[in-house]
């Protein structure tokens, strides 16, 4: 049954029905969901989707971080962390979407990081 299970026409299956079931009870955005598929479908490269779902779920608000990184009074760098006041902010709101897609990506049996044979 376990050889079954890591075969990888059935691996890709529960992958897909697991990413489903995550998009439907909420817990992943459309633009997670989406990344997704397009990995699964080869479209985007592994490395990629990450920054595909990271950007297509904050686009809005980072758009405007990005602006306010351009006036000369917050640009400036603090000193500890090296980046401006945007530049943290968009960490901070980029952080736990990067660690559902990384969830995702690295999750033993199904994720998209697990080598068959």
């Amino acid at each position: 049954m376990i050889e079954k299970l890591l075969e990888p026409e059935v691996r890709e299956l529960l992958l897909t029905s697991l990413i489903g079931f995550l998009y439907i009870t909420g817990r992943i955005t459309r633009n997670q969901f989406m990344a997704e598929q397009m990995k699964s479908k080869g479209v985007i490269d592994k490395q990629e989707a990450k920054a595909t779902a990271v950007e297509g779920v904050t686009k809005p608000i980072t758009v405007i971080l990005d602006v306010l990184d351009y006036i000369p009074i917050l640009n400036a760098r603090l000193p500890f962390v090296n980046q401006s006041i945007p530049g943290i902010t968009k960490s901070i709101i980029q952080l736990p979407i990067g660690l559902i897609s990384d969830i995702l990506h690295n999750f033993p049996l199904l994720g998209t990081r697990v080598k068959t044979k």
